[in-house]
């Protein structure tokens, strides 16, 4: 798919964009204060560039009927964010916190498994007898309702009055998704 598009690699395909990052006419300071001759680049939206994965790589559009999840995508961005980020400012996503749960079936498991998803009988005996689900309508439902029930929590968890703001901010459904796989696995 890079090469059909024109492409040596990912690094050139995630680059050649130049509406998911800005570069300002403002110089960057030198440690010492003084002005550097470089430019000062801001960090990517990591909105623009699921929705650039999603257009250009199939595999990365995780859709069926209205459910529009993206997660391979938003994982793929969640990474470049998690390993990258100190070593390029671009990739210090400016909207990472928009990023959605990374819902699929543990997403699910975990959520049931600490009581807050509830399905019918008889998909919730389907599912515990440990029968694969197959990929269609119900499978997609029951990941929007995960996504649905991470941002639950987090407004749950904003709206506590004992945290700070700083404590708020830092509550993400990204967080959240990622505490539930490994705690309720």
């Amino acid at each position: 798919i890079l090469r059909a598009r024109r492409f040596d690699d990912f690094a050139s395909f995630v680059w050649d964009t130049p509406q998911i990052f800005e570069v300002t006419d403002d110089v960057a300071p030198n440690d010492d204060g003084s002005d550097s001759e470089e430019k000062k680049v801001e960090p990517l939206s990591a909105s623009d560039l699921v929705t650039r994965l999603v257009t250009a790589f199939p595999g990365f559009a995780d859709r069926l009927d209205n459910y529009y999840l993206f997660r391979k995508a938003q994982l793929a961005v969640a990474d470049l964010y998690r390993s990258c980020r100190e070593k390029d400012r671009r990739l210090a996503f400016r909207d990472i916190d928009q990023l959605t749960a990374f819902a699929d079936s543990s997403t699910v498991a975990a959520l049931r498994g600490a009581g807050l998803i509830e399905v019918p009988a008889g998909l919730a005996k389907h599912i515990d007898s440990k029968r694969h689900l197959a990929v269609g309508l119900t499978e997609a439902q029951l990941r929007a309702a995960a996504v649905l029930a991470c941002d639950k929590i987090v407004e749950r968890l904003k709206a506590l009055t004992n945290l700070s703001d700083a404590d708020k901010q830092r509550i993400t459904t990204r967080h959240v998704s990622g505490f539930l796989l490994r705690t309720f696995k």
